[in-house]
């Protein structure tokens, strides 16, 4: 079993102890360095005899990081959209996207919201320092922090890119997902959270033409990512169809699924992709209430024997909805039967 000594609880609350879940020695030998000062730490790395390139800078955070909602869903939009190279990256078209990873960044990791530099990614650029005062206003960080306005034409909407560099943190970000695992996957409120934040960074919903929920997808490019990712569905009852190596992303179909994302809210984050989820699932309830009264009517109709055509024409419905559709379904409960022909039409009546 996995030690988790750097987990402590008081008063029935979790805590990771970020010095206990740093190790001593990076993994190109350098030194990592933890001065604790309270219930802070100041953390960094630097060189020894046998490392090479340089230290990072220092950064100061809490000690005890409390693990709730906000944690596991800023882990899970780090690990969906952030970059795990050189600093706390993360970009998202979505304000309210990036203001709950910056409130997980400023309460749980004590970095301020400040020390990020910004750059905006836009289709067209129009008065570019108006576009920088209209984001700093919006994610209240000062203007000065904002270094570029680039011109992407495949973009469609105004991507804003929040930037700061620390390799210590980063490396304290990935010992946070991957020790944690096995955490997450024993409380179902971890499990929901963290999902929360995939989905939100990672998520497509599909419906149909008609507008009735069909699927939720979830993207990577990494093997290991889906396997934990369907585990955390699993845990909450949610089962998700197979990988897709082309698209590179698997999807959750079914009602039962989908009450169990409503369940635990698992699309709140994004608002645009709640929506269409939340219109999808009542299209869906629509069209099952549609489909009750309807078959009401088919049997009262049916007290007498009826071809496709004449029930069409007394539903007001299509002729190949009828049959394709309504009949079918009506047969396999066995509520109706076909008791011969008229002519070359079949003919159904009520059971």
């Amino acid at each position: 079993m996995e030690d988790k000594d750097f987990i402590i609880e008081r008063k029935g609350k979790q805590f990771v102890d970020v010095v206990r879940l740093l190790p001593d020695r990076t993994s190109d030998i350098r030194e990592i360095v933890k001065e604790v000062e309270g219930d802070k730490v100041t953390i960094y790395s630097r060189i020894t005899a046998q490392s090479k390139g340089s230290g990072s800078k220092k950064v100061t955070i809490n000690r005890l990081i409390e693990l709730d909602e906000l944690f596991f869903e800023g882990l899970g939009l780090w690990e969906a959209e952030g970059a795990k190279s050189i600093g706390i990256y993360f970009g998202n078209t979505c304000t309210e996207i990036l203001q709950r990873f910056i409130e997980f960044v400023e309460k749980k990791l004590m970095i301020p919201r400040d020390e990020f530099k910004v750059n905006i990614i836009v289709p067209i650029i129009k008065e570019p320092e108006n576009i920088k005062r209209r984001w700093s206003d919006t994610l209240k960080i000062r203007i000065e922090n904002f270094r570029k306005v680039v011109i992407k034409s495949n973009t469609n909407l105004e991507y804003c890119y929040l930037q700061f560099n620390s390799i210590i943190l980063i490396e304290l970000m990935k010992l946070l997902y991957t020790k944690l695992k096995s955490v997450i996957l024993q409380d179902a409120q971890f499990a929901a959270s963290f999902m929360r934040g995939i989905i939100a960074g990672e998520s497509q919903v599909a419906t149909k033409s008609w507008g009735t929920l069909f699927y939720v997808s979830i993207s990577s490019k990494s093997l290991d990512d889906v396997a934990f990712y369907k585990q955390c569905l699993h845990y909450l009852g949610i089962m998700s169809g197979k990988y897709q190596y082309g698209p590179m992303k698997f999807p959750i179909y079914g009602k039962d699924n989908f009450d169990g994302m409503t369940k635990f809210r698992l699309m709140d984050l994004h608002p645009d992709k709640k929506l269409k989820f939340e219109n999808g699932i009542a299209s869906y309830k629509r069209i099952i209430t549609d489909f009750k009264e309807t078959e009401k009517l088919i049997l009262y109709q049916l007290t007498e024997p009826k071809t496709y055509d004449e029930l069409a024409k007394l539903l007001g419905k299509g002729r190949s909805t009828v049959q394709s559709f309504y009949i079918p379904k009506l047969e396999k409960k066995g509520l109706i039967s076909r008791i011969g022909k008229r002519r070359q039409a079949w003919l159904f009546q009520a059971n």
